[in-house]
């Protein structure tokens, strides 16, 4: 019987190598460096040419939930993919193995492919013969990685040490695998590339047995625990699991490793000079409302007013509303090493998110300061806000697009575009639509502390109140 093929995406980790653009609130696999669709949103869409939507399973954890539905309502609105939330972050074994775990209960026999959900690879055939042949391999036995032919020694990627040939399936070499190699120095890389090592793509695909076998084998802690796992547990069974990822937990340890050579175009984009080299034009990568004059070899991204740059080279500059990121090119890979230094002193800056999706919609910040905040609120249609209130701030609606239903108080109410109404700190509301078409609102925000903590739920639809 030939078993059926599951994809399980990742959506884990926060990406801050690419801050400010990506936050802890809306991490890399939730932004777009190509004012086009997101890393999560063209991962779903390069699967779903060789999965259903049906047998995809994404893994994040709740706090993005709600992003990850905003970003695939209007196009998978009917057929969203099955969404796990871990309850805290473990590496990805743990995310793999829950995964696994949630997949085995109704498919035991399952073929599971691995996915980043925070990489570029090019569409075409070369990706869907890449994958085909690793399903072939796994449901032949293997575990198997698919290894990326290097175009250029990268000193932020892993390699791989290929063995003996195993076969040709479709066009695809199949080798075994001798070691796997942390990320090198340049020097380090340039030698590997001569022996021939490819690229550590952190892509898997294995069968669920030789899995859960595999895992009892090296990591039986781990797998007694994800064995008693269940939704009623899991915040429980989530504590004592090891944070580990499955390269050195797992991958380094079986020995029946498989690696596709696969030469499709690929890229982890993981940090600004990766993604200078990925979208540079004439010399320079040019984004927003950007003058230039006698500027070379920079990343110039412009999210606010107009930015005149002048006699600079070899820099990377992000102007967002309420960061401003410059540095040299060839240091990017150090910024994650400065960001627990400003998230302590600037905790908003790093956590924080301009715009953040909730169940019923999204919101974006347009301002904020110590004494007043400035939203605007876009609800779906047929969705509602929780009955809340809030202890320490009051609230001024104003409606610029479509029909509100507002609750204010004990008054319920409809309110048509350019109408307002003022909501008291300590008041009972609640915001309504009604329509078959988007509701926006700017929400003006007075007080002593704008926190998203600052709610208190009386009635929700979608279990919010704790």
């Amino acid at each position: 019987m030939k078993n059926s093929n599951k994809a399980v995406i990742l959506c884990g980790g926060e990406g801050l190598r690419l801050w400010p653009l990506s936050r802890s609130s809306s991490p890399k696999h939730l932004i777009s460096i190509d004012e086009n669709k997101t890393f999560l949103q063209k991962t779903i869409e390069r699967i779903n040419k060789l999965f259903n939507l049906d047998d995809i399973l994404i893994v994040t954890n709740e706090k993005h939930k709600y992003e990850i539905i905003g970003q695939l309502y209007d196009e998978y609105k009917d057929s969203i993919p099955q969404i796990i939330c871990e309850p805290e972050p473990k590496n990805t074994l743990a995310a793999i193995s829950y995964a696994a775990k949630k997949i085995h209960l109704s498919d035991p026999h399952a073929c599971i492919t691995v996915f980043p959900a925070d990489h570029f690879i090019g569409s075409g055939v070369a990706f869907k013969d890449t994958i085909v042949s690793a399903q072939n391999a796994a449901n032949n036995g293997y575990f198997v990685t698919i290894g990326i032919k290097p175009d250029r020694p990268h000193t932020g990627y892993g390699y791989i040490k290929t063995g003996d040939i195993i076969n040709s399936d479709l066009n695809e070499e199949i080798f075994t695998v001798q070691r796997f190699i942390e990320k090198p120095n340049l020097t380090q890389a340039e030698k590997y590339i001569q022996e021939g090592c490819l690229w550590n793509s952190g892509i898997f695909v294995f069968n669920l047995e030789k899995f859960f076998s595999d895992l009892k084998l090296f990591q039986p802690q781990m797998s007694s625990l994800i064995s008693d796992l269940n939704e009623n547990n899991k915040n429980k069974i989530y504590s004592n699991l090891d944070s580990i990822s499955i390269d050195t937990g797992l991958v380094e340890k079986i020995s029946n490793l498989a690696v596709v050579f696969s030469d499709i175009e690929w890229n982890d984009l993981g940090e600004w000079n990766s993604i200078y080299d990925f979208s540079k034009k004439n010399d320079n990568s040019l984004k927003g409302n950007v003058h230039i004059d006698d500027v070379s070899k920079c990343l110039i991204w412009n999210y606010n007013e107009l930015a005149v740059i002048s006699g600079i080279k070899n820099l990377i500059i992000i102007n967002t509303p309420d960061c401003l990121l410059v540095m040299n090119r060839e240091s990017s890979n150090n910024l994650k090493n400065n960001i627990d230094a400003i998230r302590k002193k600037y905790p908003k800056n790093v956590e924080q998110s301009l715009k953040e999706h909730r169940p019923w919609g999204y919101f974006k910040i347009i301002k904020d300061s110590e004494d007043y905040k400035i939203k605007k609120i876009v609800v779906r249609p047929k969705e509602r806000l929780s009955l809340q209130m809030h202890k320490y701030r009051s609230e001024h609606w104003i409606v610029i697009k479509g029909s509100a239903t507002v609750i204010n108080n004990n008054k319920e109410f409809i309110l048509k575009c350019s109408e307002s109404t003022f909501i008291p700190a300590h008041t009972r509301h609640r915001l309504i639509n009604n329509e078959d078409d988007d509701l926006e609102i700017i929400e003006i925000q007075t007080g002593s502390y704008f926190g998203e903590d600052d709610i208190q739920r009386i009635d929700d639809e979608y279990d919010r109140i704790k």
